[in-house]
């Protein structure tokens, strides 16, 4: 895709620039979860919306722990998000 390594694409990138870029965005998903009260979208009630935002989380998470912690300091809805959510991320077998 990029036509080079992950591993180069990532020393390549102006990684500050890139966090820079993903503050506003972030921001406005913590508005959104605390609109009716968090911790999910609609307050109290888990919704589509937020399994596709822990699933993102979880998917970081679990490739790179180090940006999964830069992320969620970015704004206090994204860990209590995950936190609320952490019974659907337990595997049963």
């Amino acid at each position: 895709m990029f036509g080079k390594p992950l591993e180069q694409v990532e020393k390549d990138a102006d990684v500050d620039d890139c966090w820079e870029k993903v503050k506003g965005p972030v921001l406005e998903v913590g508005n959104l979860l605390r609109q009716h009260g968090g911790p999910f979208f609609l307050g109290e009630t888990a919704s589509y919306a937020d399994f596709i935002l822990v699933s993102m989380q979880h998917c970081v998470k679990r490739a790179n722990e180090d940006v999964y912690e830069k992320l969620m300091a970015l704004d206090y809805a994204l860990p209590q998000v995950y936190q609320a959510s952490k019974q659907w991320l337990e595997k049963e077998n």
